[in-house]
């Protein structure tokens, strides 16, 4: 397999001989000065009171991929490094082209992510070459907004084991991926809609003191729901796309680099403070081993040889099979709605129907201070993540459960103003005059203060931060390893015809993901019929999306266009007829948008979504966006909104030197 071969396969597991036990560093007595958090044996013991049943291991990689060339074999307390100084504390996950663990780097005092590639000499390319792309993104000026939304490299080493040598890199530790923050959020919507749904609003005449706290958070669900049309709030989904927007032009202008896979899975949310995470995972850990541990002594039979034999088992070095993402600190669906409650929204914003009216005019950015990221979490090993559970184990894919969610399709409900409802419920507590002069007093002062905290909470205090991930499949601007690049649903038009391409690439696939975090769908979703295949579906999804034919002159460029457009370039040869449903008529028809809000969206969306790729809009420049004016980040980038690459070496074409 060669280098263009292993750009779309990143991961997977071989068979080994165990290491020598002594050669093995003891954990609990390095760290014991540094932290009392971790004990290897204690992490060892409930790593096998996890049943690696053939039922769970069949989601984990094939045993026969230890062997000669393939993974490393893995241990609970093995030291990497070349101090020494990463201690694995436990698998995070695994794929085709390396293994992911969390670890502690007992010379800097902090948790780190460890990707040990396969020691075959293809990977090995492979990973050196995403280790140069890594260090230039390392070495960028400091001052370019976006270099803080790009994933850093801490180290990279080399470390020979029974299968050979394996590549290391260290990653800074990552919170959940895009996705997983979409399915999060369906769920809470599901349930916030429902719960609306069987409150009345008459019922606030009985309101109490006790419930007051109930209704002010009501208030917030409500404003938080009215924000978003089948996706993530608005206001969230405003701060994710600048500072993406922000991330690319830093790759695309700093660094000379192309991501060319961005969807919502390499887009993670980062850990405002991963130490604190990690050790309240920890005693949640202790204090249910401890619970077993007594459950267990009540039903224990009284054989001492057995348990003798148990314990002396469980110090034996065994290789780690199961990946274990880290869960949760606070139960789901707390976790779930603290997260979504803290991100409430500015009533300041610029009206949209002023907008629409004025399309043309142009605002600066609002600036705010940025105050610590809430813990989100969620699995998603290959990007190098502590991954809380945020979504029930049973409930195990978008596509399985999307009819449990709320459907965005369906005309919303009518959900009340949260300014008018929070006054209304505030003044119909009755007082009884009769009730003692200390109640009355207690009941208005809970009023007076959940009040205020309504108010401050509605002036947006909570600002998410992001990263862009996994440049595993990254290229330079003048140097493309392969054209077979990008995730299917992202993929931009002149990939499926072999067309030139650049970094104008990654925001055809920034516009997609942006739509799908405005409304919880694929922008393009192509199929195979009777008489095509995906890719005469999708060119005919984007022709119908933006009404735009591609210019006869695009088109004979293209390497591939006689496959699909007929002599004369203005038909498709295998789709005879298409259905015209322009970006704006979707918004407003399918997601239910009101109209001024959903033009400019459109137009947001449509400036990445050129079909020739000169004509796209740079990242830089669409970060000054006027839709972007009003999402409260501190970061600013001096550039001129409206440019279209003209200055960005490798813009819609691989660069020559």
């Amino acid at each position: 397999m060669d280098r263009l071969r292993l750009i779309g396969h990143r991961l997977s597991f071989s068979k080994h001989t165990p290491p020598n036990p002594t050669s093995h560093s003891n954990l609990s007595s390095s760290l014991k000065v540094q932290t009392n958090e971790y004990n290897p044996e204690e992490l060892a013991e409930s790593s096998e009171s996890e049943s690696e049943t053939e039922e769970n291991l069949k989601k984990e990689e094939d045993e026969k991929d230890y062997c000669e060339g393939g993974y490393h074999p893995t241990y609970f307390g093995e030291r990497y490094g070349t101090e020494k100084q990463y201690v694995i504390v436990r698998k995070l996950g695994w794929g085709h082209f390396s293994t992911v663990w969390l670890a502690y780097d007992s010379i800097h005092h902090r948790h780190v992510a460890i990707k040990i590639v396969r020691s075959s000499k293809n990977y090995r390319e492979a990973a050196l070459d995403e280790i140069k792309i890594l260090e230039k993104v390392n070495n960028g000026p400091e001052n370019h907004p976006g270099r803080r939304h790009v994933v850093q490299m801490l180290d990279h080493f080399v470390h020979t084991g029974p299968n050979g040598e394996h590549i290391c890199m260290i990653f800074e530790v990552l919170g959940e991926n895009m996705l997983s923050l979409l399915l999060r959020y369906k769920q809470f919507q599901k349930q916030k809609t429902e719960e609306y749904k069987k409150t009345s609003v008459s019922d606030d005449d009985n309101l109490s003191a006790i419930s007051v706290e109930h209704h002010m958070s009501t208030i917030n669900d409500l404003t938080i729901l009215k924000e978003s049309y089948g996706g993530l709030p608005l206001t969230l989904v405003k701060q994710i796309a600048k500072q993406l927007l922000l991330a690319l032009d830093y790759l695309h202008r700093e660094c000379g680099i192309i991501h060319t896979d961005i969807k919502p899975e390499n887009v993670l949310v980062e850990i405002n403070d991963v130490e604190k995470l990690v050790q309240m995972l920890e005693r949640e850990r202790k204090d249910r081993k401890l619970s077993r541990h007594r459950n267990s002594r009540s039903q224990q039979s009284s054989d001492p040889v057995v348990g003798d034999r148990s314990r002396s088992a469980s110090h034996r070095p065994k290789p780690i099979r199961l990946s274990k993402p880290l869960t949760s600190p606070v139960e789901t669906r707390g976790s779930v709605d603290n997260f979504f409650r803290s991100f409430s929204f500015s009533q300041k914003r610029a009206s949209s129907h002023e907008s629409f009216m004025h399309a043309k005019s142009e605002s600066a950015p609002a600036v705010s201070s940025i105050p610590p990221v809430p813990p989100v979490l969620a699995p998603n090993p290959a990007a190098f993540t502590i991954s809380p559970q945020a979504i029930p184990e049973e409930e195990e894919s978008s596509e399985e459960n999307d009819e449990e969610f709320v459907d965005a399709t369906e005309p919303p409900i009518p959900f009340p103003d949260p300014v008018t409802s929070a006054t209304r419920r505030v003044s119909s507590l009755t007082i009884d005059p009769h009730q003692p002069v200390s109640r009355r007093e207690s009941v208005l002062s809970t009023v007076s203060r959940q009040s205020s905290t309504a108010t401050t909470t509605m002036d947006f205090d909570s600002i998410i931060s992001v990263k862009i991930a996994d440049l595993g499949n990254a290229c330079w601007t003048n140097l493309h390893y392969t054209n077979d690049i990008q995730t299917r649903q992202y993929r931009a038009p002149e990939v499926i015809l072999g067309g030139k391409w650049g970094c104008s690439t990654d925001l055809w696939s920034a516009g997609c993901l942006i739509f799908e975090l405005i409304t919880g769908d694929y922008l393009f979703d192509p199929k195979t019929g009777t008489t095509y295949n995906k890719n005469d579906d999708h060119l005919a999804q984007i022709i119908e999306l933006l009404q735009i034919w591609p210019s006869k002159l695009y088109l004979k460029k293209c390497k591939y266009s006689r496959e699909f457009f007929d002599k004369s370039f203005q038909s498709l040869k295998n789709i005879s007829k298409l259905k015209i449903w322009t970006l704006l008529a979707v918004l407003v028809e399918k997601y239910h948008i009101e109209e001024p809000l959903a033009y400019d969206i459109s137009k947001f969306l449509l400036a990445m979504l050129e079909f020739e790729p000169k004509r796209r809009m740079d990242a830089g420049s669409l970060s000054n966006s006027p839709w972007l004016s009003d999402c409260q980040l501190e970061e600013h980038l001096d550039r001129e909104y409206g440019l279209r690459g003209q200055d960005i070496k490798g813009w819609c074409c691989e660069q020559s030197d």
